[in-house]
């Protein structure tokens, strides 16, 4: 039960951090997406634009987070 709750605890805040990583990207490139529009692609093609930065830095996150987590924790265990 304390890990369930845990783990619920610790996908929360993934959340509200995958939603505001969404929303400063769309901010920071108003313009940019409003000239790929113009340009003539789809609304489905610039949703698709915008979450493959999202998975593309979450996954950078994901992936040092865990190695620098490890590393953390074997030198705690020192």
């Amino acid at each position: 039960m304390v890990m369930v709750i845990l783990t619920f605890l610790s996908v929360l805040p993934a959340i509200v951090i995958f939603y505001n990583l969404t929303n400063t990207n769309v901010a920071e490139r108003i313009r940019e997406l409003s000239t790929v529009k113009v340009l003539g692609f789809h609304n489905r093609e610039v949703t698709l634009y915008i979450y493959r930065k999202t998975i593309v830095l979450s996954f950078v996150g994901i992936v040092s987070g865990l190695f620098s987590g490890r590393s953390c924790i074997k030198s705690s265990w020192r």
